[in-house]
C-alpha cells in the first residue's frame, strides 16, 4: 500500500470548454505503481454547489488506484441533461489521455457522493443511451461506458422523491426543480430520464451502495427503489447501511466502509 507522500496530484486539468465554462478535473496518481487502474469520483452539493476538491475517495490512491475527481456544470450554469453530458465527456477525455498520464482506463468504476452519486449511478444505468451521451468534447471516438458504480447515498428516483420529499422537488428554488428546470409533475419524462432507478436495463453495471439509515436529506427509500430495479434485471449489487449515519457522513469513507469499495474495485478489475 502507498502512503500519502507517494501520491502525485495534478490539479485543474481542463477536460472541456462548454458554453463559456471551463470544466476541470484533478488526478491523484500513486507513484511507483505501474499503470494503475483509474477510478472516477463525482462530487456532491445538490447539483448547485460543491467542487472536485472534495474528493472523498482520494484514499484509493494509497491502495494503488489512480483517482480522477471531476467537476460538472452546476444548476446556475445549466440544467439537466448538461450534468450527465459533462460527466460522460470527462470519461471519454480520461480514456483518450490514459497513456499520457500513465493509468489504465479500459475498465472503469465511477463513484460519487449525494448529487455526485446520482450522476455516477446515472452513468452506470445508461451505457449506450444516446440521449444521455451528448456530443461534447473532442473524443467522441472514446467510450463513456463504465463497469461498476460506487453509490454513496445518492438520489435515485425523482418520481418517488416527489411523493416522499416534495419540498425538494416542487418549489422553484428546490434542488430538484433547479436540476430539471421544471416541476416533476410538469414533465415526468425528463424526471424519469434523470432518475437512475428508471433507467436500469440489462446493460446496467454492478453497484455497491452505501446509505445512512438516519439520513434526512436522501431517504433510504431511494436506494430501495434502485435495488428493486436492479433486481428486476438481475444486476449484481451490494448494499451497506450505516446505522445512525446522516447525509454525507464521513464515516462512510473510513474503515470498515472502505473495505467493501476496495473489494468491489478488485472484483471489477479482476
Amino acid at each position: 500500500m502507498c502512503d500519502e507522500k507517494s501520491i502525485r496530484t495534478l490539479l485543474d486539468i481542463t477536460f472541456l470548454d462548454v458554453e463559456g465554462v471551463a470544466l476541470k478535473l484533478d488526478l491523484h496518481l500513486p507513484t511507483g505503481v505501474d499503470c494503475p487502474q483509474l477510478v472516477v469520483w463525482i462530487h456532491g452539493g445538490g447539483w448547485q454547489n460543491g467542487d472536485k476538491a472534495d474528493c472523498r475517495v482520494k484514499y484509493l490512491a494509497e491502495h494503488g488506484y489512480a483517482v480522477a475527481s471531476v467537476n460538472y456544470r452546476l444548476t446556475h450554469q445549466a440544467s439537466f441533461p448538461a450534468q450527465i453530458h459533462d460527466v460522460k465527456a470527462a470519461i471519454r477525455w480520461l480514456r483518450a489521455h490514459a497513456t499520457e498520464y500513465g493509468y489504465k482506463a479500459q475498465k472503469l468504476v465511477i463513484t460519487g457522493g449525494s448529487a455526485g452519486a446520482h450522476l455516477a449511478s446515472l452513468v452506470g444505468t445508461t451505457n449506450g443511451s444516446e440521449v444521455h451521451e451528448g456530443t461534447l468534447g473532442d473524443h467522441l471516438d472514446q467510450s463513456s461506458a463504465v463497469d461498476g458504480v460506487g453509490n454513496f447515498y445518492g438520489p435515485q428516483d425523482f418520481i418517488l422523491r416527489s411523493q416522499t420529499q416534495p419540498e425538494k422537488v416542487f418549489p422553484s428554488d428546490s434542488i430538484v426543480h433547479k436540476l430539471l428546470g421544471c416541476r416533476v409533475d410538469e414533465n415526468e419524462a425528463i424526471a424519469k430520464l434523470a432518475s437512475p432507478a428508471w433507467q436500469v436495463d440489462a446493460k446496467t453495471v454492478p453497484f455497491v451502495i452505501f446509505q445512512g439509515d438516519a439520513d434526512p436529506q436522501v431517504l433510504p427509500d431511494q436506494q430501495v427503489s434502485l435495488m428493486a430495479a436492479l433486481d428486476k434485471f438481475n444486476i449484481k449489487y451490494e448494499y451497506f447501511v450505516g446505522e445512525g449515519f446522516v447525509h454525507g457522513d464521513m464515516r462512510f469513507y473510513d474503515a470498515p466502509y472502505r473495505e467493501p469499495l476496495l473489494r468491489f474495485l478488485a472484483e471489477i478489475d479482476g
